[in-house]
């Protein structure tokens, strides 16, 4: 009950025989015995008890001893959470992953082992209060599905349920399934069965012209922002940034999330940002608390702090007169949020599966637009979205409406997803796409049997059959488990490894924890992990996902912040590995302090735990015997470290542009000179104390300056004349300098044959793989003029010639106002100013 109840799935209720009557809201009736159950003392631990107890199963009605076999469950949603359960209680031992990053629950409510945990009296005291945002759940239902619709915090019963059967179920979080981790790993560590659970894949774009300038966001990407920005928690994170007015383009239960999370999400957003700027005021002037923005940031910023005045002026009203504010009026006046859909109303997905949910949405002020087809959309002199082109369907045997303009700031493409088959294109991996047809055809659980690997179960939105519905995922896992059962051959693989032994050592191995934080210059942090899973499987060119647990990160705030405690919480930052000992287990991760969650990283200590996901990325393909060219600019410098390495192992002669604002930044030297034939030194500020090898050159100026002087110089030419592979590493600005550099001056000169490459530091969400689509970015053939578009968490290594840098700067700035002062609120926090 736990997993469905009220909101989740309404077919029932829908098909309910007494379509006379108001249907039996089964649903609700479900969350009601549920919560009157939790609200019992020892509530909780009654439901726990159930849950392995079942006298109504007379097969099974206690859980099975231990037999030995070893599952590696991926992906926590609804279908990974059921079939270990289920697989639990028949005496299976379970590894349960998920690439998303999840807090640890107190450690009172989970023991040691499944054991020593302290009884729960009160179930509430498993819950924040009703309005925080919690994180202690797993699974994409918890990020980026569901919103409004359900009450997520019912994902840590179901997480504590799991966890307190350790050792017969061993949670990771932060661990991707794919690439690194695949069906060949998964049998070297001895798992007996692999079941896919995972979610959703890459999320459809509107694909018209302007189709992902700054205002446009894809749902998944929105939603994600959403509950990884805390909504109201006390943090520093910076949610999805939402303006008004703001239309949602799509009919399904995913646009109604999204339309109800905005008016939700505006009224955090204006409180926040009011709040922060009045403190700040205290102490800056405007002038130097606008320093950095530009016209558009400033022009955003006295909307948001207008609005955030109507809004106390609306909640000092509705308490002098004993009533709820009224937030759906405020919202309708500053544009409001409309839904448009190209349909009919009762024609929509969101009517036909739970009508009772769009009802809802209608209620809280979200205004529904049927018939409506998006066909342009409109930027402003900022490159900002100003409004869409509409045209509006008459009756069957009419023609559309001519075009009109419906002005907005914010459009939010909620057009579905596409099946997520990435981990099926990526690496070694035995699956084929074909192999997801053969489970629609055969109607079954199980791919084609590969030699030498573990069986494979597909079930939830993997399986097309189960596809579309927490409800019908959680079915797949109850229909698909004896399949799982008599998929895996006996005996089982390590039949000697117990439970508690296997959990540790899974444990051990693909957990993180600090080891050591050292400052190498100006705002530049080296971390070093031990991480034996990440140190072991990194090839030189991918990326981590870095990130502190909330849990771990509550810090005592100054008084002006009105808070007692801020949840110093990272965002994901994506991170490059510097270098890597395989056999200690130990990668080195260097970062830039430039932004909030990268100038936390100084803050974590000595035997912290972390969440780092990957591994992931493309590898970057290491030449054999060529001559080479890195170009690396700041931090960008700390990639080349592994490529250049790789390089030389592989034969190459290894040239290096690295440029720096100053010779202060500079970091690893000695290491950069290690792995490179020679090196050309760019600093634009004098360095008369930096002496470089006999070997090497030194020039004041940028990278640019620096390839100039490469071409000019005779020896410079003739390596530039035989070059095979040149790749740039750096800031979007620098990168776009050295594009036009190389196609202008480098590109006439070298073999047709010669690679350029640009490794592509968009930003990035889930960093999951064509999940969320914010990394999403677009290429231009300058020839043909044919737009494609890449994912770069999928492959960051693209083709210098096409990439398109004013759309990278575009969405790099999407965020900057909210960054830029929350990193100024934090940044005053610090010191010790008294009011």
């Amino acid at each position: 009950m736990a997993g469905t109840g009220a909101h989740i799935c309404n077919d029932c209720k829908e098909s309910c025989i007494f379509q006379k009557q108001d249907g039996v809201d089964v649903p609700r009736i479900e969350t009601k015995i549920l919560r009157e159950v939790l609200e019992l003392p020892f509530g909780f631990e009654i439901y726990s008890l159930l849950t392995r107890w079942n006298p109504l199963c007379v097969s099974h009605p206690i859980p099975a001893e231990q037999n030995g076999f070893k599952v590696l469950v991926v992906g926590l949603g609804p279908a990974g959470c059921m079939i270990s359960h289920l697989l639990i209680n028949q005496g299976y031992t379970v590894v349960g992953i998920d690439g998303l990053k999840a807090d640890p629950l107190p450690q009172e409510y989970v023991g040691t082992q499944g054991n020593d945990f302290a009884l729960i009296k009160d179930s509430g005291m498993l819950f924040p209060t009703s309005d925080a945002r919690p994180g202690r759940g797993f699974g994409g239902v918890l990020d980026y599905g569901i919103t409004a619709r359900w009450d997520k915090r019912f994902l840590t019963i179901l997480r504590l349920l799991l966890e307190r059967r350790a050792p017969l179920f061993t949670f990771l979080p932060s661990v991707r399934f794919g690439g690194a981790l695949d069906e060949s790993k998964a049998r070297t560590l001895g798992f007996d069965h692999v079941s896919l659970c995972l979610g959703a894949g890459a999320p459809k774009r509107l694909s018209i012209e302007h189709d992902l300038i700054k205002g446009v966001v894809l749902a998944s990407d929105f939603l994600m922002g959403i509950h990884r920005g805390g909504g109201s928690r006390n943090t520093l994170m910076v949610p999805s940034f939402i303006r008004l007015p703001c239309v949602i383009l799509g009919g399904g239960l995913t646009a109604v999330d999204a339309a109800t999370e905005v008016i939700h999400g505006y009224i955090e957003q204006i409180h926040m940002f009011k709040d922060r700027y009045t403190d700040l005021s205290t102490i800056k002037s405007e002038r130097e608390i606008r320093a950095g923005w530009t016209l558009e940031d400033c022009q955003d910023a006295d909307v948001f702090l207008a609005h955030g005045k109507a809004l106390l002026q609306e909640r000092a009203l509705a308490l002098e007169e004993g009533r709820s504010p009224d937030y759906g009026s405020l919202i309708a006046s500053w544009g409001g949020v409309h839904l448009l859909y190209r349909k009919a109303l009762m024609e929509s997905p969101a009517y036909k599966i739970n009508s009772e949910e769009l009802q809802k949405a209608l209620e809280t002020g979200v205004l529904f637009h049927e018939n409506t087809r998006v066909t342009h959309l409109f930027p402003d002199h900022f490159g900002t979205l100003t409004g869409v082109g509409i045209q509006k369907k008459q009756e069957e045997d009419q023609e559309s409406s001519p075009l009109s303009v419906f002005e907005t700031k914010m459009a939010i493409v909620a057009y579905g997803t596409d099946p997520n088959t990435v981990i099926m294109r990526e690496g070694d991996s035995q699956w084929t796409l074909s192999d997801m047809d053969h489970l629609a055809e055969k109607d079954n659980f199980i791919l084609p049997e590969r030699s030498l690997m573990p069986s494979t179960s597909v079930l939830g939105d993997m399986n097309p059959k189960y596809a579309g519905s927490v409800v019908k995922a959680m079915a797949s896992a109850k229909d698909g488990l004896e399949e799982v059962i008599q998929s895996m051959a006996y005996p089982p693989r390590m039949p000697h490894v117990a439970a508690e032994d296997f959990s540790k050592s899974m444990t051990q191995y693909f957990k993180s924890y600090v080891k050591q934080v050292r400052v190498l210059g100006p705002k530049i942090i080296e971390l070093i992990l031990d991480s034996p899973f990440a140190a072991h499987t990194f090839q030189p060119g991918q990326f981590f996902r870095l990130s502190n647990y909330e849990s771990l990160s509550l810090e005592p705030t100054p008084a002006f912040m009105k808070n007692p405690q801020l949840a110093l919480e990272m965002e994901g930052v994506a991170l490059t590995g510097c270098q890597v000992d395989k056999e200690k287990g130990t990668l080195s991760l260097v970062v830039l302090e430039e932004g909030i969650s990268s100038s936390l990283v100084k803050s974590l200590k000595e035997g912290d735990e972390v969440s780092l996901m990957g591994p992931t990325g493309k590898a970057t393909e290491i030449p054999t015997a060529q001559k080479v060219l890195l170009v690396g600019g700041g931090l960008g410098n700390a990639v080349l470290f592994s490529l250049a390495e790789a390089m030389k192992e592989k034969g190459c002669t290894v040239y290096v542009v690295s440029g720096y604002k100053s010779c202060d930044g500079v970091f690893k030297r000695d290491l950069m000179e290690s792995v490179s034939d020679r090196i050309m030194w760019c600093f634009e500020a004098k360095s008369q104390n930096f002496v470089p090898k006999a070997t090497d050159l030194i020039l004041e100026g940028t990278v640019v300056d620096g390839l100039q002087k490469l071409m000019d110089d005779h020896e410079g030419r003739d390596f530039l004349t035989n070059l095979g592979t040149f790749m740039t590493i750096g800031s979007a600005a620098m990168m776009e300098a050295t594009q036009k550099f190389f196609q202008e001056k480098i590109r006439p000169l070298v073999s047709s044959q010669c690679t350029a490459l640009a490794s592509i530091n968009a930003p990035m969400n889930c960093m999951l793989k064509e999940i969320c689509g914010k990394c999403i970015q677009r290429h231009c053939d300058s020839k043909t003029g044919l737009e494609t578009y890449v994912f770069s968490c999928t492959n960051q290594d693209q083709s210098l010639e096409s990439v398109d840098f004013s759309f990278l700067k575009d969405r790099l700035s999407q965020n900057h106002l909210l960054e830029n002062l929350n990193f100024q609120w934090k940044a005053y926090g610090e010191a010790d100013h008294s009011l």
